[in-house]
């Protein structure tokens, strides 16, 4: 006998619904497998004179390219809160960019400022909040 786990919407009947739209979870569809998740502090200056990058990463070590996600903190003072990376916010004279990418190893989490300089320099920190999966995306 094989077991599976069912968890159909409201009004749907679990032991027998078929239709995976009616369904919450089902065991017989493959799902993320979480591996890590944690954070990662980038500090930048907000106002650079032209292209500027900062970066961080940590090793994830799986060997392949990982299903991924990440948010970005932007320190914006009392209204601070995490949103979807990547992230980019642009406007005259600054333009901000906020981004990751992945390799067979690491995940990298980067700062791209551009300015026209004149606005002066801003220390400045992102917070990046990822979730690293066990699946193997096949890249």
């Amino acid at each position: 006998m094989t077991y599976k786990m069912v968890i159909s919407k409201p009004t749907k009947n679990a032991l027998t619904e078929t239709n995976p739209d009616n369904l919450i979870f089902s065991s017989d569809y493959n799902t993320l497998k979480y591996d890590t998740s944690g954070s990662v502090s980038v500090d930048y200056v907000q106002n650079p004179s032209g292209y500027t990058y900062y970066s961080g990463s940590i090793n994830h070590a799986l060997g392949y390219i990982p299903a991924f996600y990440v948010f970005v903190n932007r320190d914006t003072g009392s209204n601070s809160y995490y949103e979807p990376c990547p992230f980019y916010l642009g406007a005259i004279p600054l333009r901000q960019y906020f981004y990751t990418y992945i390799t067979t190893t690491y995940l990298y989490f980067v700062c791209q400022m551009y300015s026209l300089g004149g606005a002066g320099d801003e220390n400045k920190n992102a917070s990046f909040r990822y979730f690293i999966f066990k699946n193997n995306t096949g890249l």
